[in-house]
């Protein structure tokens, strides 16, 4: 019965944890936008991946963690 009730729960997390729509994420610590995909990436992941890389590299990512990581406190 517990796991009736917690389907819906783990679909919608499934769609929000599935690697091939976020596509990749970043690699911190290099001085540049570099997105690190899942090794079994498909056609759809790696398309996800070069846009997400595209929308960051465009929206200043690299900038604003320099800029936040600057003004914390050593």
């Amino acid at each position: 019965v517990g796991g009736a009730l917690a389907r819906p729960a783990f679909k919608r997390a499934k769609r929000v944890l599935d690697y091939t729509d976020v596509g990749g994420v970043p690699l911190l610590g290099v001085n540049g936008v570099v997105l690190v995909g899942h090794g079994r990436s498909n056609a759809k992941a790696i398309k996800n991946g070069i846009g997400g890389a595209l929308r960051a590299a465009e929206g200043g990512m690299l900038e604003a963690i320099t800029s936040r990581l600057s003004q914390m406190p050593l």
